[in-house]
């Protein structure tokens, strides 16, 4: 086939694919009868464009899983437009699939390349290199990784072909699902008893949020994604390590046990407890940072136990806001471009979105306003407050409180 026939079969097939597809659908009839026809993708060029509806980020997977496995891929890398690959991560996700047998998924380590635009920024580098390096690397150990994060991803095409149809259709609710899409595609993979590895070899860079609001938006998306995957993820314990469903247990009862311990603590009438409680923070953060620091060589993770802060002011929040409106399956996160932006900073936006933090760090202050001041002018346990004399004192030595000149 010559050059110029390619290239009009080319138009041909990108033609009658917007044909097949003038309106957005999770229906796959019609995406199978364009791959049974065209099960070739043109070979004179190294990059091929696909034209469909915008219907959401998942679509988009779905379309280019099913042409890529519909040519033969034995393994698809998946990852978001904002993400940088190292040059051997592919290569090293690949190997990470031939490790054990029955792996169906790999993730690799994400890091942040925009460490330097605002102290969150660089904060939010440091989690990742623990969620990454701590806690996917101990999943892995098991290789019952939950979550194949979406900068960088391997699955088996073999294992693809099982779960597509199920992942894109997927509804919570009643609605149909649109975030968490990276999540819930290792869940289907987990669910067919195969395992899920992490190589730290395989890395990329992606974009994290540099502002508190904008970065309190991506943490309720990911947090409603998680509470709303343990449905999904219950259903697969048996198939897998008991280690899984301790960490499960643990990620999903820890915010909850730390909201009791605050307003616990908020109204203990003491001040001494909540000091002595953020102390017990941040000795749990550094000794995180000491391991973080001899493993990585870096000390940067000095930095790490004030991380604490913005896990207290913004993600226990983000949690709360996430079950109270985990109905909401809308987007509803990180605007990336200038346009998108600009139309964030709305006034109005800015309040709605902000509110939640804003009520939250309402409460913790007015808890510990209390706290203090009952702490010291409570009218009888205050540090201020005037101490009544111990009437049988007397008895035993003379009272400065009491008037032993009582003769006439």
């Amino acid at each position: 086939m010559t050059s110029n026939e390619r290239s009009k079969r080319d138009m041909v097939v990108e033609e009658q694919y917007e044909a097949n597809n003038t309106r957005a659908t999770s229906d796959v009839d019609s995406l199978d009868r364009f791959l049974h026809s065209y099960t070739v993708m043109p070979s004179n060029t190294r990059i091929v464009c696909y034209m469909q509806p915008h219907c959401g980020k998942r679509q988009a997977m779905y379309t280019a899983f099913r042409i890529l496995l519909a040519v033969g891929c034995e393994s698809i890398v998946s990852t978001d437009s904002d993400t940088k690959f190292d040059p051997r991560c592919v290569l090293e996700l690949e190997r990470a699939l031939h490790w054990f047998p029955s792996i169906g998924a790999a993730a690799g380590d994400v890091r942040i390349w925009n460490t330097k635009d605002s102290v969150l920024s660089f904060m939010s580098s440091l989690r990742y290199w623990m969620a990454f390096n701590i806690e996917r690397a101990a999943q892995s150990f098991n290789r019952s990784v939950t979550c194949v994060s979406g900068p960088m991803g391997i699955y088996s095409g073999s294992i693809l072909r099982l779960i597509l149809d199920d992942w894109v259709t997927q509804r919570f609710l009643g609605m149909e699902c649109t975030y968490g899409d990276d999540r819930h595609l290792t869940n289907r993979v987990l669910l067919h008893g195969k395992k899920v590895v992490y190589n730290h070899m395989a890395f990329c860079e992606t974009e994290t949020p540099v502002t508190f609001i904008r970065w309190f938006r991506q943490q309720t998306r990911w947090s409603k994604s998680f509470y709303r995957e343990l449905l999904w993820n219950a259903r697969s314990l048996h198939k897998h390590s008991p280690w899984m469903a301790a960490e499960l247990f643990y990620q999903g009862m820890y915010p909850f046990v730390l909201i009791f311990s605050i307003f616990y603590i908020l109204w203990a009438h003491s001040p001494w407890v909540l000091l002595v409680w953020l102390i017990s923070l941040l000795g749990i953060a550094l000794i995180k940072t000491i391991y973080s620091i001899v493993v990585s060589g870096s000390l940067r993770f000095l930095a790490f136990p004030f991380y604490s802060f913005y896990y207290l002011l913004g993600l226990v929040p983000a949690k709360l806001w996430a079950l109270i409106s985990l109905w909401d399956v809308g987007w509803g996160t990180s605007a990336r471009s200038a346009s998108e932006r600009k139309r964030e900073s709305v006034l109005w936006c800015q309040i709605k979105q902000s509110l939640p933090v804003v009520v939250w760090s309402c409460v913790l202050l007015a808890g510990v306003a209390f706290n203090i001041l009952i702490y010291f002018f409570d009218p009888i346990k205050g540090r201020l407050a005037i101490q009544p004399p111990d009437p049988t004192s007397i008895v035993f030595y003379p009272n400065p409180d009491y008037s032993y000149d009582y003769l006439p």
